[in-house]
C-alpha cells in the first residue's frame, strides 16, 4: 500500500522523489515534511539536510512498492468427465502457477490435489502470492459419481399367460449422487430385443 515518509534534520532540506536516483531539490517546509509515495515499482527519496556548518551527505531511501495483486495461478482437472459437468471417476489435479509482472511470482499453492470421494460439490482453492505479500485466488467446485444407478424393479409382471389386461407398476430406485436423471421404460412383443416399443419417459 501507499507509504508515507517523514523527513527531519538540522537546517534547511531538500528533497526529491524519482525512480531512480535523485538530486534533492525541493524545499522541506515546517509541518510539511511527511512525504507520500504512491507509484508502483522502484522509488528512490533522496533528501540533504544544510546548515551553518556546511551540507551533509545525501541520503536516499528506496522503497519498492506493488499494490497490484498477482494474477491467480489455474487448475487442469484429469479424470472422466460425465454429462452436467459431473466426473464419474478419481480427479486429479495439475496445477498451473499464477504471475506477477511487478515484484514477482512468489507461490502458488491448491487447497487439495485430488478427489477420490463421491461429492456433491467440494471447492477447491488456488491461491497465488507475489513477492509483495499481494494475494490473488481462483476457486473451482469438482462434482463425483462414480457410482452406476440403482435399476428400477417391475413390480407385477409374469412369465405365465394371462386371459385379461395385466397392471405394471415401475418402482423406482434411490437417488443417486449426482440425482437421477430420468427413467425410461418400453414394451416389447420379445424378450430378447426391443421390438414393437421405443424408450417412453417414465413420469
Amino acid at each position: 500500500e501507499n507509504m508515507s515518509v517523514t523527513l527531519t534534520g538540522n537546517g534547511q532540506i531538500k528533497y526529491c522523489i524519482s525512480n531512480s536516483e535523485c538530486t534533492p531539490n525541493l524545499d522541506v517546509t515546517v509541518g510539511n515534511n511527511t512525504k507520500f509515495i504512491t507509484s508502483e515499482g522502484n522509488n528512490y527519496l533522496c533528501a540533504i539536510s544544510s546548515n551553518s556548518l556546511g551540507t551533509t551527505e545525501k541520503k536516499c531511501l528506496t522503497v519498492k512498492l506493488d499494490k497490484t495483486a498477482p494474477t491467480a495461478g489455474t487448475i487442469t482437472f484429469i479424470g472422466e468427465l460425465g454429462n452436467d459437468n459431473w466426473y464419474t471417476s478419481d480427479v486429479t489435479m495439475n496445477i498451473v502457477d499464477g504471475t506477477d509482472s511487478l515484484s514477482g511470482h512468489d507461490k502458488t499453492v491448491s487447497s487439495m490435489t485430488n478427489i477420490s470421494n463421491n461429492t456433491t460439490g467440494t471447492n477447491v482453492v488456488v491461491t497465488t502470492t507475489d513477492l509483495a505479500g499481494n494475494i490473488s485466488t481462483n476457486t473451482y467446485t469438482v462434482k463425483i459419481d462414480k457410482n452406476s444407478p440403482t435399476l428400477p424393479t417391475i413390480i407385477g409382471g409374469s412369465d405365465s399367460w394371462s386371459t385379461s389386461v395385466k397392471a405394471i407398476s415401475i418402482e423406482t430406485p434411490s437417488t443417486s449422487t449426482s440425482g437421477i436423471k430420468n427413467y425410461q421404460y418400453y414394451i416389447s412383443t420379445s424378450s430378447t430385443s426391443q421390438t414393437g416399443g421405443n424408450w417412453i419417459d417414465l413420469a
